[in-house]
């Protein structure tokens, strides 16, 4: 039974969405690590890093590639509408992300038994780190969701 070609595209882009998802953790993890914002001195390592990199929970990974394969639904469907949709979904992630990114580099505003000034550097490193990661993851996603649609039409004409 030969496919159409609207499911042959969608599903080329969905398994290409899904392979390349693999490599963005580790990319992200190369260009913005985590390490890179490290703990005040005399905190405990260990406690630090509970706080920054926060739980082990794949939320980001799944909110990546639903993003992504928003992207490509919408840059596959429409040409005109594609703006609106990419452009309407930033609006709402900024707009979501307006007061965390106010608050989360001041929540607390000191520690006990640290100088102010080390843990002003220490948050002001994990700031930069958690701007870092979602720019980037979010330009990721946009790019493999345009790459997707360009791979999946040059699959189906060359094959």
């Amino acid at each position: 039974m030969m496919l159409t070609f609207g499911i042959r595209f969608y599903l080329i882009g969905a398994i290409y969405l899904f392979l390349l998802g693999f490599l963005v953790g580790p990319f992200l993890n190369y260009i913005a690590p985590w390490k890179k914002a490290i703990p005040p001195e005399k905190m405990n390592v260990e406690d630090w890093n509970n706080i920054v990199i926060g739980s082990k929970s794949h939320s980001g990974f799944w909110i990546g590639r639903l993003e992504a394969i928003t992207f490509f639904i919408s840059f596959a469907t429409s040409e005109i509408n594609s703006i609106l949709i990419v452009g309407g979904w930033l609006a709402f992630k900024v707009a979501s992300k307006w007061e965390t990114w106010s608050n989360v580099n001041m929540v607390p505003k000191s520690l006990p038994d640290i100088k102010e000034i080390e843990f002003f550097k220490a948050r002001r490193a994990w700031g930069n780190t958690l701007y870092e990661r979602f720019i980037i993851g979010t330009l990721i996603n946009i790019l493999m969701g345009f790459s997707a649609v360009l791979f999946a039409k040059w699959i189906i004409r060359n094959i």
